[in-house]
């Protein structure tokens, strides 16, 4: 930070990404448990609507997706050797772990048949019954194939970048809002495709990473993101219109992740000794398995039945899968080393 101009420079993004990573994947793990429960037949609780929040976890870290693709493709501008790194990150582990889950599900505890298993496996379950278990990863991937397009058009002329957004945003949201309006399984894929704005954003990001921004602004931006979601929270009616108004429900999203990007990385500005050393190393350590999390997430979450209640939730959801994915990115990196 420089002291004099009040200023905080972009680049403590960089600085802090992978812990908040782990906060966006510890976040993501908790956020279920309403969803459980219905899933189950039970009715909802204020435990569970609160920690519905944490789903903001999922725009925290395309936001950071797209900012860490960035510098990617800046270091090495090929975009077959870009899309090649990125599918063998993805495809391998999901192929295996999600081929695993569904074979236990879909063939011997629920006894679905093979069909179900081919339908979940390959995401075609997402386009006939818009089932979304696992669609961050084909989520992701598209984001992954587009984005040397979207590299390539927001790295040029920087002085066109504020059109060339507003642009984007405009045509962006008039293709939500028909999309929305004449097609009622749009909404089956709102989950990824509305979340393509704050993705970009973590690019641009990336792209004036050199760049500061004043405490000022940085205030304005926190509390527009948490006074529209503090609002959602207190207001059934507000948050009917933001929830059932085409793009508004992760619009909100997008402001609350920045919100809280910003407040978590002032924190992590402010703290210093042990303090800062054992948050950077515990949530290190989650930040570097982030997908290894979420997949055997998804996973224990499907072969224990979205277990509704807190105690077994926090097992299947939480506990288990962070172990199974630290354990597995720890094999991973020792088997690169050992190659």
């Amino acid at each position: 930070m420089n002291e004099e101009n009040r200023n905080y420079k972009l680049q403590l993004i960089s600085k802090y990404r992978t812990i908040l990573m782990g906060i966006s994947i510890l976040m993501i793990t908790f956020c279920h448990l309403d969803i459980a429960r219905r899933y189950n037949g039970l009715p909802g609780i204020k435990l569970g609507s609160l920690l519905h929040l944490f789903t903001v976890g999922v725009d925290i870290f395309m936001f950071l997706s797209g900012f860490g693709l960035w510098y990617s493709l800046s270091n090495n501008n090929d975009a077959k050797t870009f899309l090649k790194k990125r599918i063998i990150k993805l495809l391998p582990k999901y192929i295996v772990i999600a081929g695993i889950t569904y074979f236990l599900y879909d063939l011997i505890i629920a006894k679905h048949g093979f069909l179900k298993f081919v339908q979940d496996y390959t995401f075609l379950s997402w386009v006939l019954y818009g089932s979304t278990r696992y669609w961050f990863v084909a989520g992701i991937l598209i984001f992954y194939i587009f984005f040397p397009l979207i590299f390539k058009v927001i790295s040029n002329d920087a002085v066109k970048d504020r059109y060339k957004m507003f642009v984007f945003l405009i045509v962006f949201l008039a293709i939500v809002f028909f999309f929305d309006t004449h097609f009622e399984r749009y909404r089956d894929f709102r989950i990824a495709i509305e979340r393509l704005p704050v993705f970009i954003l973590g690019a641009l990001c990336a792209k004036y990473s050199d760049k500061t921004i004043s405490r000022l602004h940085l205030g304005i931006m926190t509390a527009i993101g948490l006074i529209f979601t503090a609002v959602q929270m207190l207001s059934d009616p507000f948050q009917s219109w933001v929830s059932h108004t085409p793009y508004m429900y992760y619009l909100s999203r997008g402001l609350f992740a920045v919100s809280l990007m910003i407040v978590f990385i002032l924190i992590l500005e402010k703290l210093s000794g042990d303090t800062l050393s054992i948050l950077q190393g515990g949530f290190t350590l989650l930040g570097t398995a982030t997908y290894e999390i979420y997949l055997f997430h998804q996973s224990y979450m499907i072969l224990l039945n979205f277990p509704p209640y807190l105690p077994g939730y926090i097992l299947a959801a939480v506990i288990m899968p962070v172990f199974s994915g630290i354990i597995l990115k720890s094999i991973t990196k020792i088997s690169k080393l050992e190659m």
